[in-house]
């Protein structure tokens, strides 16, 4: 399954830098959930985020977007996609 989290960053580019290294860190280590890549999207949204996880639930319980990583992220939404 693939899951897109889509946000938007207020805060500066070098904070940014290192929420997304230490955010991937941090997922890539639970099993069953790979940050596949981060991308810009063409869109109203600053950032894309793209998972491959065994479930919705491992991800969410596990490795969820947890409240200090969202310190900047003011707007957001997640998209699953099923194989």
């Amino acid at each position: 399954m693939l899951i897109l989290w889509y946000y938007n960053w207020t805060g500066s580019q070098e904070e940014r830098d290192k929420f997304e290294k230490t955010a991937t860190e941090r997922w890539n280590k639970v099993d069953g959930v790979k940050v596949i890549g981060i991308y810009t999207p063409s869109t109203e949204w600053n950032r894309v985020l793209i998972w491959d996880v065994k479930s919705y639930d491992k991800w969410l319980n596990e490795s969820g977007i947890t409240p200090d990583l969202r310190k900047n992220i003011p707007v957001s939404k997640v998209e699953t996609f099923f194989g």
